[in-house]
């Protein structure tokens, strides 16, 4: 079984670089997940968060969550990996993918996400349904750590895959 890869992203060029590495990797057939979620579903995931943060989430976790998040806060910001496997219920479920998603729509969708803020202009001002108000800066952060996290699960030299 595959192991989550250990990657960081300090910039959204880093990100939009892995993104062409792994883009690559797939059309030679040549990624692996070591999680249960396709490539595009791992993009999606990301691209889900970095829209609602910037167009607005429409729920909030529940009050016993965000109490705890705000314990949490610093270190969710700092430089230690998100941990595997954070279950997502109630209406924060609805930014995981039930649908297959292929690998050029889910990049797609993410690259149009950094696209809105890069070239477009646009903040992510939205409060976080855990944590409350955040800057548009350490949205950046937790995007791009949310993004390593989940694209370190996809290795993008692994074996041919078989027809």
């Amino acid at each position: 079984m595959l192991v989550q890869r250990r990657i960081e992203f300090r910039t959204w060029d880093d990100l939009l670089t892995e993104l062409d590495r792994l883009e690559a990797s797939d059309r030679a057939g040549r990624i692996e997940r070591a999680g249960t979620w396709s490539p595009g579903q791992n993009a999606w995931h990301v691209s889900e968060f970095i829209r609602m943060s910037i167009d607005g989430f429409g729920f909030r976790a529940p009050l016993p969550l965000r109490l705890a998040a705000s314990l949490i806060k610093g270190w969710a910001m700092g430089p230690k990996p998100i941990p595997r496997n954070i279950a997502l219920r109630g209406p924060m479920a609805r930014v995981i993918p039930h649908e297959p998603i292929s690998t050029a729509a889910g990049f797609a969708a993410l690259r149009a996400q950094i696209d809105r803020i890069e070239r477009g202009g646009e903040q992510c001002t939205h409060p976080s349904p855990l944590f409350g108000a955040l800057t548009h800066d350490e949205w950046v952060r937790l995007h791009l750590k949310h993004a390593a996290h989940h694209l370190g699960m996809l290795h993008p030299s692994g074996a041919p895959k078989r027809a």
